[in-house]
């Protein structure tokens, strides 16, 4: 544990915005784009979580207060958006390498013909969420939807899984290679929909084979602490000291990822859940955490919960 610092000399709090600057930012937010999901009890009984354990706590709640104001929140509104765009890149993608000279309803009509889509992951993961939005925003057929539990029609030569994150590529591998990396589909063109990914996991599943195409691609300034985030653009003497802070009360949150899986460092979510590549101080409840914007995970029978009840 760090020792504790009453003012930081590198940080002055003056260049930060009032701790009423950032609530009355939270709230525009909340009221315009959240769905009016938070009270300011909700944020209250969070910044509890924080009681001086790496810097002055009014210093503390304003870092927390800084990077809740800049939690990206998408709503179902903006899912459904997404996941008509997803569409539309990928029937972008395969007429392109259709034949010029065929009608495009028809090459439209001949792509989806050969083509079905599924989650990916197990049931009761975000991908299933994000396959219903899909599947009813793009009015697919039901003979378009993959089932695990039936073999693979001969006419389809494309399996296109959806998602809403591809960040580390991490469930991807898990879900879609056998122990030894090998695809476990190996005569079918493998693709992934996902709407937001990063350049490195395109990157790495497309060198075995996958072809990851997303609608918001995450680069540096997404990391909350990296040395170009969007955070900190204004308060770049700020930025080592809310690392240090979210990292020891990321260890009480999440000890086995206190900056989120892989790293991640993200601060963003969505109306049904909370990615893990987000920081945990956001969405933990281990050890009596309170979380802000709640992660809720599969449990082993189907449906979502929590440490405390359902979700979705």
């Amino acid at each position: 544990m760090p020792e504790h610092t009453n003012n930081p000399s590198n940080a002055p709090i003056d260049e930060l915005p009032s701790e009423g600057q950032l609530y009355d930012l939270i709230f525009l937010m909340n009221s315009t784009v959240w769905g009016r999901r938070l009270t300011y009890i909700d944020i209250e009984n969070w910044l509890s979580n924080f009681q001086s354990d790496v810097f002055d706590i009014a210093y503390e709640r304003r870092m927390a207060l800084l990077l809740l104001a800049n939690f990206v929140y998408y709503n179902e509104d903006e899912v459904r958006h997404l996941c008509r765009q997803m569409y539309r890149n990928f029937i972008h993608e395969s007429l392109l390498k259709s034949s010029l000279t065929e009608d495009p309803s028809m090459a439209v009509k001949s792509i989806l013909g050969k083509t079905q889509f599924g989650e990916l992951g197990p049931p009761g993961k975000s991908g299933s969420v994000i396959l219903y939005y899909f599947r009813h925003e793009n009015a697919l057929q039901e003979s378009n939807i993959f089932n695990t539990a039936n073999p693979i029609p001969d006419h389809v030569d494309t399996i296109v899984y959806i998602d809403d994150v591809t960040v580390s590529g991490d469930q991807a591998r898990t879900f879609l290679l056998d122990e030894n990396d090998n695809l476990l589909i190996q005569d079918k063109h493998i693709k992934i929909l996902t709407l937001i990914a990063t350049k490195e996991a395109t990157h790495d599943l497309g060198s075995i084979g996958i072809q990851v195409t997303s609608c918001i691609d995450l680069d540096d300034r997404s990391k909350c602490f990296s040395a170009n985030s969007s955070i900190f653009h204004y308060f770049p003497n700020h930025l080592d000291n809310c690392r240090q802070f979210a990292t020891i009360y990321g260890l009480k949150a999440n000890p086995a990822d206190p900056l989120g899986h892989s790293n991640g460092q993200y601060s963003f979510g969505f109306f049904y859940n909370v990615p893990d590549n987000t920081l945990p101080i956001f969405w933990s409840q281990h050890a009596g955490w309170k979380p802000v914007m709640p992660r809720y995970i599969s449990n082993a029978v189907g449906g979502t919960q929590n440490e405390i009840g359902p979700y979705i």
